[in-house]
């Protein structure tokens, strides 16, 4: 499906650790960078807790993101009471704090075989899509742009309400050639049914490649959000 597209620069970098802080405590609607809006990845990223007098981050993650052979850290702040966090991009010495996003996941992949990874974001949305109640779970794609994570895409929403998603990563042949580029895998209900489809990125939305039926968990106990889980 198609939605929003956005190429908005935020932020330069460097912001120490302690903004990102202060950034996912302050009043909604307020965010360093470009205005707020309404990774999978090896485990890496500076350590919280009693080492450095910030909270662990929720999620930490790296990736290239760009193409640079050389990957990048990245960590993420959850705010679930109120439905939104904060993202940090470390590369060598330099920081990069993100906007306050309505954000609930953080994945990162080659959605489209560039050598450049994307950062994929579960946010909540407040646009009315599929009759669903609001806020309704959905996608953002972001890409590195030499300075900041910038917002390549904001769909409203998929084919189908979104319980969870998730990347795939994409086939690698005999010799260890990776072939095409990773795919969107989005858990979906519709109907009082419930499926598992995979999504392939255009560079302007994302187009369902395959589908499958999976059982549906109760709704009470469906996907537990990011910001629950620790490293």
């Amino acid at each position: 499906m198609h939605g929003s597209h956005h190429r908005r620069r935020a932020a330069g970098l460097a912001p120490p650790l302690f903004v990102a802080l202060a950034l996912a405590l302050a009043p909604a609607g307020c965010g360093a960078g470009s205005p707020a809006g309404p990774a999978g990845g090896a485990g890496v990223g500076g350590e919280g807790g009693r080492e450095t007098g910030h909270p662990a981050p929720h999620w930490r993650g790296a990736a290239d993101l760009d193409g640079d052979g050389r990957p990048d850290g990245l960590a993420a702040w959850f705010d679930g009471e109120r439905r939104r966090g904060v993202l940090q991009v470390t590369r060598g010495a330099a920081r990069w704090t993100s906007p306050i996003y309505p954000m609930w996941k953080v994945r990162t992949a080659d959605l489209d075989g560039d050598g450049r990874a994307e950062v994929v974001l579960g946010v909540w949305s407040w646009r009315r899509r599929h009759d669903e109640p609001l806020p309704h779970r959905s996608v953002w794609v972001l890409g590195w742009d030499g300075r900041a994570l910038v917002e390549l895409w904001r769909g409203s929403a998929l084919a189908r309400p979104l319980e969870d998603v998730d990347v795939a990563a994409p086939r690698t042949e005999g010799g260890g050639a990776v072939l095409g580029a990773a795919l969107l895998v989005a858990e979906e209900r519709a109907g009082g049914a419930c499926y598992r489809t995979r999504y392939r990125w255009t560079g302007f939305g994302f187009v369902g490649v395959d589908r499958e039926d999976r059982p549906c968990a109760p709704v009470a106990g469906g996907p537990r959000d990011e910001e629950e889980e620790r490293p």
